[in-house]
Order: structure tokens, then sequence, then C-alpha cells
């Protein structure tokens, strides 16, 4: 089970066991088949929790953004580990991630594309910590949506690891195109 050749969540070949990863917790580069791999994210999923290890990745459209992006609840915890684990968020009209905890760990990355005419890419973290530990990094061009409202001073972004907006600067506020707004 597992390992089809088209790297599509849509594609029950792809899981072990063969079948649909919609409300279930999913580990992404767990297996040794699918290290390094990249999978796609294909039509609009609600899954439990989301783990990518050992070098693999997961993007929100099977066209790099040019004609799809879809959107990922994530109604957990969200962990990017590894060297080369990612993460890649195309813009569109909702958000490309929507998760409730966000954890990008050593060697892992979250990259946001706003680059194609979609729109902005979008990562909403709802209802708490977005920690971006030591050697975690966060990129690219879009926006981070940090929505919960815990009524007293709560941390909810912990940056110990890098963040780049990939062009102009870094901004808290309405950003001019080609920055990183959270």
């Amino acid at each position: 089970a597992g390992n089809s050749a088209s790297k599509l969540w849509d594609d029950n070949g792809n899981w072990s066991p063969d079948g649909n990863p919609d409300g279930l917790d999913v580990f992404i580069g767990n297996l040794a088949n699918a290290a390094n791999d990249r999978t796609l994210v294909d039509r609009f999923y609600s899954i439990d929790s989301l783990t990518i290890t050992n070098g693999a990745d997961v993007v929100n459209s099977t066209t790099n953004g040019v004609s799809d992006d879809f959107e990922l609840i994530v109604n957990g915890a969200t962990t990017v580990s590894g060297n080369g684990s990612s993460i890649i968020i195309y813009g569109g009209n909702s958000d490309g991630l929507d998760t409730n905890t966000l954890t990008i760990n050593s060697g892992g990355t979250i990259i946001v594309n706003s680059t194609t005419n979609a729109g902005t890419a979008v990562v909403e973290v709802d209802s708490g910590l977005f920690a971006i530990n030591s050697g975690g990094t966060l990129t690219g061009t879009g926006r981070i949506d940090l929505e919960d409202n815990p009524g007293v001073p709560t941390t909810l972004l912990r940056n110990d690891g890098t963040i780049t907006a990939s062009t102009s600067g870094f901004f808290l506020f309405t950003p001019p195109a080609g920055t990183l707004r959270i």
C-alpha cells in the first residue's frame, strides 16, 4: 500500500493502508518509500493532524499555483520536521492551510507563494501557537493569520528560526506586493 506514482492525495493507492485521508491523522515521509516525496493536494481536505518528515513536501496545488489551489484543513496539530521537508501554499480564494497549531522544526520549511495570478497565499493558525523552532523557516510572499483570541496576553507566534519575506521586506500591516504579512 502507498507509493502510487501519481503523488496525488486523491489517489487511494498513495496511502498506507489504501484509502482516503479525510478525517485521519496524516503522516507524510514516515515510510521509507515516501522519503523525499512531493505530494499534491488535489481537492479540499479536512484531516485530524499532519506530520511531514524525511524531506517530504505537501503542496496545495497540482499546477504550482498556475490554475488550481486547494484548502487543507487540519483540525489539530501540523508539524514539519527534517531537512527538505516543507509545506508549499499557493494563493487563491481560500486559506491554503488552515490548522489549529503549526510547528516548524529544524530543517522544515513553510513556503507561501503569492506570485501567481491566483491571489494571496494564506496560512491560518486557528487556536494556538505558531512555533518556528531553531533551524525552522517561514519564507515567501503571503499572509499568516493568527486567529486565536485567548482573552489574556498569550504568545501566538514564537520565532527561534528564520522568517524571510521574499522581496520588499517584512511588514505587520497592509503589505505592498511581494511581502509577508503576519
